[in-house]
C-alpha cells in the first residue's frame, strides 16, 4: 500500500510538473499575443498631395516663373532645359550643368527656397528645337545635325555628365529623354533604329537608378522605358500605349506621364482648356483614360482656373473647378489605403512585437521606387518619436492597382459611358498583407502608454513623405494607428479622431539634398 501510495504521489507530482511546463509555454505565447488588437482606419475621402503623382506644374524659362507650389496638389515640376544653357561649347564643364540646376530648381519669385523645401521633385527634359521660337544647339555644333559623329560624341558626353549629376539627385523624380525633335518630343525628326539603339543604351547605362521615359510607344521597345504622352486624351495614340505599355505589363515597373495638349488634336472629350477639363464629363474622360493606361502624372491640365491662359476670365465656377481638380488628383497615380492594422496592445521590452497591416491601391498606377515603410512609437505627452524601425517585409512598388478596362479611342472618339463617371477596373485591386516582427530595445521607458504609427520615408533624409489615404494622420507625415502600453494596459486602443490632423493642410514635409545615408 505504501508503495502504491508513493507511486500515486509521484504520478501526481510529475503531472503537476507537466502542467506547469505546458502552462508556462501557454503563458509565454499568451503573453505575446493575448492583447493583439486590430484597428480599422477610416479612409480619407479626398485626394492627397503625394510625391510623384497627380498634377505636374510647368515653370521655368519656357513658361515664366511662378511659385513652386502654385498648384495646390502638385509635387512635380516639369523642367524644360535648352541644351545650350547647360553646354554652349566643348569647353563648358560639368560644373556649368550643376550650377544651372541649382539656380533654377528653386523658387524664383521671392523666397529662394529650393524645391526640396516644398517636397517637390523635378521631371527634366533636354530640348534642341522649340518651334516658332528658336533652336538651342551649342554654338560649336550645326543645328539639326542629328546624324554626325560630332552629335553622337557630344550627346554621349552630355548624358554621361547628366548621369553623374542626376542619377542620385533626390530632386529628380524621373527623366524624359527628349533631345531629338521638336520640343524634345522625338518627332520632326524621329530617331531611327540606329539612333534609338544609341540613345537607349546611353540612358540605360547612365541612369540605372532613375526611371526614364520616351515619347512614343512604338519606339525604344527593346529598352522597356516608360512614356510621356504629350497629346494625352486627344487622339487614338492611347491605343498604342495600351498595346505596348499596358498589355505587356510594362506599367508595373515603368512610369507613364504626359501632357494634355490644348492646342492640338480632338479636345471634344477632355475639354478645350484646363479649366474646362475640371467640369463633369470632361474630367471623367480624362480620368478613365488615365486609369486605362495606368498614368501617374499630367501637366498643362494643372493650369486651371486663375492660371489658365486659354480660358475666358471669370467664366468658370470655382467650386466645380476645385471639385474636378481634386477628383483628377485622386485618380492619377497610386492611392494607398490601410484597411486594418494589428499589433499587441501590451508589449514588453526584449520580447517579439508582431505587427501586420493590410493595404490596397485604389489608384491607377504603382509607386515606382521602393521607399521604406517605418514603424515607430510616439510619446503622446512629449510628441517625440522614441523608437523607430523600417519594416523589412514591405515593398511598396508591389502594391498594384486594379487592372482591365473596356473601350478606348476609336474613329468616333471615346465611348459615351466614359464621360458618365469613374469606371471600375474589371479586376478590382487586391489587398496586400505585410507582416513583420520587432524587438523593443531595453532603453525604452516601460510602464508607459505610447502611440504606434506608420510612415513612408523619402530616402533623401529618411523623412516621412508619402501618405496613406486614411484619416489617421499627424502633421509631419505620420499615421497614428492606436495606443500601445509597454508593460501596462493602455486602456482603449482607439485614438480619438478629433486628435487627427488634416494631411492636406500640412506644409511641413520636405527632403534633404545633403543626405548621404546613415
Amino acid at each position: 500500500m505504501v508503495m502504491k501510495r508513493t507511486s500515486a504521489i509521484k504520478f501526481i507530482m510529475v503531472s503537476l510538473v507537466v502542467l506547469v511546463v505546458v502552462g508556462a509555454a501557454a503563458v509565454s505565447t499568451h503573453d505575446r499575443n493575448w492583447v493583439q488588437t486590430t484597428i480599422h482606419p477610416q479612409e480619407y475621402a479626398g485626394a492627397v498631395r503625394n510625391p510623384m503623382k497627380g498634377f505636374m506644374e510647368r515653370t521655368g524659362p519656357v513658361y515664366g516663373y511662378k511659385e513652386p507650389d502654385y498648384n495646390e496638389w502638385s509635387t512635380l515640376i516639369h523642367s524644360y532645359i535648352p541644351w545650350n544653357a547647360l553646354e554652349d561649347n566643348a569647353d563648358d564643364t560639368i560644373e556649368k550643368i550643376s550650377q544651372w540646376c541649382d539656380a533654377h530648381w528653386k523658387d524664383q519669385t521671392g523666397s529662394n527656397k529650393g524645391f526640396e523645401q516644398y517636397n517637390i521633385k523635378v521631371v527634366p527634359r533636354i530640348y534642341l528645337d522649340w518651334p516658332d521660337d528658336d533652336t538651342y544647339w551649342p554654338s560649336d555644333m550645326k543645328s539639326y545635325d542629328y546624324s554626325s559623329d560630332q552629335f553622337k560624341e557630344r550627346v554621349q558626353r552630355l548624358v554621361e555628365r547628366l548621369g553623374k549629376l542626376w542619377n542620385h539627385d533626390p530632386r529628380v523624380a524621373f527623366i524624359q529623354m527628349g533631345i531629338v525633335g521638336k520640343w524634345g518630343e522625338q518627332h520632326s525628326p524621329s530617331p531611327d533604329a540606329t539612333m534609338q539603339k544609341f540613345l537607349g543604351e546611353l540612358f540605360k547605362r547612365n541612369f540605372p537608378d532613375k526611371l526614364v521615359e520616351v515619347r512614343y510607344a512604338i519606339s525604344f521597345i527593346p529598352f522597356g522605358f516608360g512614356y510621356y504622352w504629350d497629346s494625352f486624351g486627344v487622339s487614338s495614340e492611347g491605343n498604342d500605349f495600351l498595346k505596348y505599355y499596358v498589355k505587356k505589363d510594362l506599367w508595373q515597373t515603368q512610369i507613364m506621364s504626359g501632357e494634355v495638349s490644348y492646342n492640338f488634336g480632338d479636345r471634344t472629350f477632355v475639354g478645350q482648356n484646363a479649366t474646362a477639363t475640371m467640369y463633369p464629363e470632361h474630367r471623367y474622360y480624362l480620368i478613365n483614360e488615365a486609369r486605362r493606361l495606368h498614368t501617374s502624372a499630367l501637366m498643362w491640365v494643372g493650369d486651371y482656373g486663375e492660371h489658365d491662359d486659354e480660358s475666358a476670365a471669370g467664366s468658370w465656377d470655382p467650386q466645380i473647378v476645385a471639385a474636378g481638380a481634386e477628383e483628377i488628383q485622386k485618380n492619377l497615380g497610386y492611392r494607398f489605403i490601410v484597411t486594418d492594422f494589428s499589433y499587441p496592445k501590451i508589449a514588453k521590452k526584449g520580447q517579439p512585437l508582431d505587427v501586420s497591416f493590410k493595404v490596397r491601391n485604389d489608384g491607377s498606377a504603382p509607386f515606382y521606387y521602393n521607399w521604406p515603410v517605418e514603424l515607430s512609437l510616439l510619446d503622446p505627452d512629449t510628441k517625440t518619436v522614441v523608437w523607430k524601425q523600417p519594416l523589412k517585409t514591405a515593398d511598396i512598388t508591389t502594391w498594384l492597382p486594379g487592372t482591365g478596362f473596356t473601350g478606348g479611342f476609336t474613329g468616333k472618339g471615346y465611348p459615351p459611358e466614359w464621360g458618365a463617371g469613374v469606371l471600375p477596373y474589371v479586376n478590382q485591386p487586391q489587398e496586400y498583407e505585410i507582416k513583420d516582427t520587432f524587438t523593443l530595445p531595453k532603453e525604452i521607458r516601460a510602464r508607459k502608454k505610447y502611440i504606434i504609427q506608420l510612415a513612408v520615408l523619402d530616402p533623401a533624409g529618411n523623412l516621412p513623405s508619402l501618405r496613406f489615404s486614411i484619416r489617421n494622420y499627424f502633421n509631419g507625415g505620420y499615421h497614428p494607428m492606436g495606443y500601445m502600453g509597454i508593460g501596462i494596459d493602455p486602456g482603449n486602443a482607439e485614438i480619438d479622431a478629433n486628435l487627427f490632423d488634416n494631411m492636406n493642410l500640412d506644409d511641413s514635409l520636405h527632403y534633404r539634398l545633403d543626405w548621404h545615408g546613415g
